[in-house]
C-alpha cells in the first residue's frame, strides 16, 4: 500500500451517476497558491451538485439570479438593490417552488445570492478564473475551461 505523504489534498466522492476525484501531494516544490486553486476546484466541482442533490432546481434559480442581478447592476454599487430584491415576497415565491421541501428554502436562497453576485461580477468565494489571473504562472500547470456559455470576470 502506498504511504500518504506528510502533506496533501485527497478528496473524492462517488454518488449516484456523480463521481469526482482530486488529489495532490504537496511537498516543498507545491506552492501555497496551487494548494488554495486545488481546494477551489473542489469547491468548484461540489457547489452546484450540493444544491441539487437537497432537491433544488437549481436552473430556476440561475434564470432567477440573472434577471435579479440585471435589475441590480454590476459591482459593490449594485449590492443594496440586490437586498431589497432578494427579500421581496416574488423572490420568496419562486424559491419556495424550486424546492423539493420548504426545509431547504435557506440554501436555496444562499444559492440565489451567491449565484447573484456571480452575475453582478462579484464573488463571496475564490474563483478559479480569479486564482488565474492573479496568478499566471498557474495557467502552465493547470488547464482550466470555463462552462460553456459562462463568463466570468
Amino acid at each position: 500500500m502506498e504511504e500518504r505523504p506528510e502533506n496533501y489534498v485527497d478528496f473524492s466522492v462517488k454518488y449516484n451517476d456523480w463521481v469526482a476525484i482530486k488529489r495532490i501531494s504537496i511537498d516543498e516544490k507545491i506552492t501555497p497558491e496551487e494548494v488554495v486553486y486545488n481546494l477551489a476546484s473542489i469547491e468548484s466541482s461540489i457547489d452546484s451538485k450540493i444544491y441539487k442533490f437537497l432537491g433544488i432546481d437549481i436552473d430556476s434559480i440561475d434564470s432567477l439570479a440573472k434577471n435579479i442581478a440585471k435589475q441590480s447592476g454590476t459591482g459593490y454599487k449594485g449590492l443594496p438593490k440586490l437586498a431589497s430584491l432578494i427579500d421581496t415576497k416574488q423572490v420568496k415565491d419562486s424559491l419556495s417552488k424550486a424546492c423539493k421541501t420548504q426545509v431547504v428554502v435557506p440554501f436555496a436562497r444562499s444559492y440565489l445570492l451567491n449565484k447573484s453576485l456571480k452575475y453582478m461580477k462579484l464573488s463571496s468565494n475564490i474563483e478559479l478564473p480569479t486564482m488565474l489571473k492573479a496568478f499566471p504562472e498557474l495557467k502552465t500547470k493547470y488547464k482550466y475551461k470555463a462552462p460553456k456559455g459562462k463568463k466570468f470576470y
